[in-house]
C-alpha cells in the first residue's frame, strides 16, 4: 500500500510512526517521482520523494533525530539532482561495502550528506561510475573516515571534505569533468587539515596535476601522506 504526502510535515509524522509501529529504526530511499508528493510504500518500508526543477526535494531530516535513512547502491536519476537531499540525515550503512552509484548522467550532488551522520559504515563508503558536481558533498559530515571516488568524472570540488570527519581519500581511476585551471593553492577550500592520507590511483595525469597543485603554498597539510599509485 502507498500513501502520499502533500507536506513534508506530513510525511515526516508518518515516517516517524510508522517506525514506532513496525519496531524499526529505518526506511529504505526508494526514488523519486515527477509528483510532488512524496510517498510511502508500506509493504516495502520505503519512502519516495519528489523532483522539483530537476532536483530531488528531501525534508528537514533533523527533525527525524531517532530515524534513518537507507540507501540503495543504485542512486540513478535520469539527470536529477540530488543538491541538499539528505542534509542533516542519519544515514544507515550496512556490513560489507558500502557503495553508491549515481550512472552516467552529470548530476550535482552539492550539500547531498551536508550535517548528515553516517552510521554502520565501517567508516567508509565508495562513489563509482558517476559524473559529478561533488560542491560540499560531505560538508561538516560525521561518521565517515574514508571516502572513496572509483570509476568516476568529477567537478567542483570546493568544500566536498571540509569541516568532516573524513581522514582518507582515495580517487581510483578519476578524471576531471571539465578542463581544470584555478585550483592551484586551493587545499583548505576542499579537504579539512585533519585529513591524514589522500591517496591517487591509476587517475588521468590531468586530475592529478589539479589535485596536487591544490596544496602548493598552503600550510596546515603538514602531516597528510600523498600517495600516488599506478
Amino acid at each position: 500500500m502507498y500513501k502520499d504526502f502533500r507536506t513534508s510535515q506530513d510525511f515526516i509524522s508518518e515516517y516517524d510512526e510508522l517506525c514506532k509501529k513496525q519496531c524499526i529504526t529505518s526506511l529504505k530511499y526508494g526514488g523519486s517521482q515527477e509528483l510532488n508528493m512524496y510517498t510511502i510504500d508500506y509493504a516495502a518500508n520505503e519512502f519516495i520523494l519528489p523532483e522539483v526543477n530537476d532536483r530531488i526535494i528531501g525534508v528537514d531530516w533533523t527533525k527525524l533525530p531517532y530515524r534513518g535513512i537507507r540507501l540503495p547502491e543504485n542512486m540513478y536519476t535520469c539527470g536529477m539532482s540530488y543538491d541538499n537531499t539528505f542534509e542533516g540525515a542519519r544515514v544507515l550503512g550496512h556490513s560489507g561495502n558500502n557503495k553508491l552509484s549515481f550512472g552516467d548522467d552529470y548530476i550535482r550532488v552539492n550539500y547531498m550528506f551536508h550535517n548528515a551522520d553516517f552510521y554502520n559504515f565501517s567508516s567508509e563508503l565508495t562513489v563509482v561510475d558517476s559524473i559529478l558536481n561533488v560542491d560540499s558533498m560531505f560538508y561538516c559530515s560525521k561518521g565517515l573516515q574514508h571516502v572513496i571516488f572509483k570509476n568516476c568524472e568529477l567537478a567542483g570540488l570546493t568544500n566536498v571534505f571540509l569541516d568532516s570527519e573524513v581522514r582518507h581519500v582515495t580517487f581510483d581511476n578519476c578524471s576531471n569533468r571539465y578542463a581544470v585551471n584555478d585550483y592551484e593553492g586551493v587545499a583548505t577550500m576542499v579537504f579539512d587539515r585533519r585529513m591524514d592520507t589522500l591517496t591517487l590511483k591509476n587517475c588521468e595525469d590531468e586530475f592529478v596535476t589539479s589535485i596536487i597543485s591544490m596544496f602548493d603554498g598552503v600550510d596546515g597539510f603538514e602531516n597528510l601522506e600523498i600517495e600516488i599509485l599506478d
